[in-house]
């Protein structure tokens, strides 16, 4: 085995380079990479209830002013012509359409709203056709905790992007065990922490893009880029650790597929369940690098159920990821004959 001559950045960039290579060259890998934004985005065309706290009209041009400024005093109007009405409601979201029917309104729906807010829909519309109204509008939110289901399925939406693309370094190295290509690398001057270190920057390099698109799918303009990247780069160490583990218990593709189904849900369900747990207890998660990424996640979408700040939370992600992270590297460094 060869001795290491010292860290390398060259050394670094050319297993990145080679590693992604490889990556793009496997059709599963890939589809782990988007399946992420792929499930944000059918949540989003089956869920349009998401926004439904947010009234909102498109409104045929043919409509009265006087009409349109009725609509503006329940939600925001979008104003189109006749044949742009449909094709805005027909959209993945919340609108309601509203055309002129020989002077009277005529409600536009697409089908898949909930019931609630479709008599809402219609109790406005009955109320403007009417000359004395017939229903008082007035929204009102009773309780911060309505939607924390919704919220909660955001966070683990971004939790899963993390994770998938940490296992994307996972396969890779599956991939170069199963061509020897790792025995060529054990005998050359790259050492573990070079290797890992590829495989980290790569692996969160596609997580930055794909949280990205993930929140801003989920959440739109509330998706906070700036600190999804900060929590994505302070997450490096805890997605190269998904990696190593996965490519060092995985001995080919189809046991890395087994691993993920069985890894995936341990990696979400146990901080998601400290949500459920009483507060006195939630030291039981401290140790976990995952748990304090959920804080993190949850200070920025989740603020019914926020019980730490975002900044600690996301600096505990690091700092607790990195004794895994050197532990790790170690044994996987003696499994597969790096030198240190």
């Amino acid at each position: 085995m060869s001795t290491p001559r010292g860290f390398s950045a060259k050394r670094v960039l050319a297993l990145m380079r080679q590693h992604l290579i490889v990556a793009l060259r496997d059709n599963i890998v890939v589809y782990i990479i988007v399946a992420p934004v792929l499930m944000a985005l059918m949540l989003k065309l089956l869920v349009p209830a998401a926004e439904r706290s947010h009234l909102l009209f498109a409104v045929d041009r043919a409509v009265s002013p006087e009409v349109v400024g009725r609509l503006r005093e329940y939600g925001d109007v979008e104003l189109f012509e006749r044949g742009g009405v449909i094709s805005r409601v027909e959209r993945p979201d919340a609108a309601a359409g509203v055309l002129d029917d020989e002077g009277r309104l005529c409600l536009v729906l697409e089908g898949n709203e909930p019931r609630e807010l479709v008599e809402t829909y219609e109790i406005i519309l009955e109320d403007i056709n009417h000359v004395t109204p017939v229903a008082e509008f007035r929204e009102e939110r009773l309780s911060s905790e309505g939607w924390f289901v919704l919220d909660l399925v955001t966070v683990g939406l971004i939790m899963a992007a993390l994770f998938f693309c940490g296992t994307v370094s996972g396969f890779t190295i599956v991939a170069e065990r199963d061509t020897k290509v790792i025995r060529a690398l054990a005998v050359s001057p790259t050492g573990v922490s070079e290797y890992a270190a590829a495989r980290g920057l790569l692996a969160t390099m596609l997580a930055a893009a794909v949280v990205v698109m993930t929140g801003c799918v989920m959440v739109g303009r509330s998706a906070d880029v700036f600190r999804l990247l900060a929590l994505v780069a302070f997450s490096a160490p805890l997605t190269t650790l998904v990696g190593l583990l996965t490519g060092m218990f995985a001995h080919n593709q189809i046991t890395a597929i087994a691993l993920l189904k069985i890894a995936m849900p341990l990696y979400l369900a146990v901080p998601l369940g400290s949500t459920f747990v009483p507060g006195g207890l939630r030291f039981l998660f401290y140790a976990l690098p995952n748990y304090w990424q959920l804080e993190a996640l949850k200070a920025m979408y989740a603020p019914s159920l926020v019980t730490r700040d975002f900044m600690p939370s996301m600096l505990l992600t690091a700092l607790c990821a990195l004794p895994f992270l050197a532990l790790a590297a170690g044994k996987f460094g003696k499994h597969v004959g790096l030198c240190r």
